[in-house]
């Protein structure tokens, strides 16, 4: 049941009005809590679970926001949504609450129902948001923090006898940590992707993505995290005992991938 009390924690909206009367889209700047005078507003109802801005905010309110939007702009059957917006990237949806804070389209008030219970209308598309904002981080400064970090690693620790550099991103690379069935397997690129991947699941990384989406919709990567995972498995192989009978395989299988990286970013060999 939709919790009308717009002073109550448990109701999906709250009550704002403007003077700007018609247009779909209203500045942040021209909402007030009260009204003032006897000029002509409109009562907008903005939806909770849409805000968000640049430092406020998850994945799931910007989940949220795209799907109602979306799904708007593609059937036009919502008169009286409206997109707010403001500073530091603030964005929200609402909607005419001339008639109260109920909405009177069916299929949003069942929504606004739904996130009483449960916070995701869509988690197909939460899901591809979060993925999104991942790889788009990654290419913006994870990758970069990351091989940077590794080349460290190899220098200080796994390869110390050797100094070492990363090879061009775009060049040809040997080594496969996974199967080599995409369009970019075989780069360096992807070879520092796949390895950060494996990696992070093998380590349990942040358990297991080896990334966090923060408030805002900014992505850390646990890279120091991952490489004393990776400098703790380089002592632990190195010590006697550790290849006997009952250690996990598979973390020998990925230092020796380690290994063959660092041998191929060796200097000397012509990097």
């Amino acid at each position: 049941m939709f919790e009308a009390r717009t002073n109550h924690e448990s109701c999906p909206v709250r009550i704002m009005y403007t003077e700007v009367l018609t247009g779909s889209v209203i500045h942040a700047s021209e909402l007030d809590t009260r009204l003032w005078g006897l000029r002509p507003v409109r009562a907008l109802a903005v939806i909770r679970c849409t805000e968000f801005s640049a430092c406020s905010g998850t994945t799931v309110e910007r989940s949220n926001y795209r799907v109602i939007l979306g799904d708007c702009c593609e059937g036009a059957h919502r008169p009286g949504l409206v997109q707010i917006c403001g500073s530091h990237g603030y964005q929200a949806l609402a909607y005419d609450a001339t008639l109260g804070p109920v909405p009177a389209d069916e299929e949003l008030r069942e929504w606004l129902e739904f996130v009483a219970r449960y916070p995701i209308i869509d988690d197909d598309d939460h899901n591809e948001l979060e993925s999104y904002l991942e790889y788009e981080a990654w290419d913006d400064h994870g990758q970069h923090d990351f091989e940077r970090a590794m080349i460290a690693l190899m220098d200080a620790d796994i390869d110390m006898e050797h100094e070492h550099e990363a090879p061009d991103l775009d060049g040809k690379s040997a080594i496969h940590m996974t199967p080599a069935d995409s369009a970019e397997s075989g780069t360096w690129a992807q070879l520092w992707r796949d390895l950060w991947l494996v990696g992070a699941h093998e380590f349990g990384i942040n358990g297991g993505p080896g990334f966090a989406i923060e408030s805002g919709g900014s992505v850390n990567f646990y890279v120091e995290e991952w490489i004393r995972a990776a400098r703790a498995m380089h002592s632990a192989v190195n010590a006697a005992g550790y290849t006997r009978a009952g250690q996990r395989v598979h973390r020998i299988k990925l230092y020796g991938k380690i290994l063959e990286i660092a041998e191929a970013c060796r200097i000397s060999a012509g990097k």
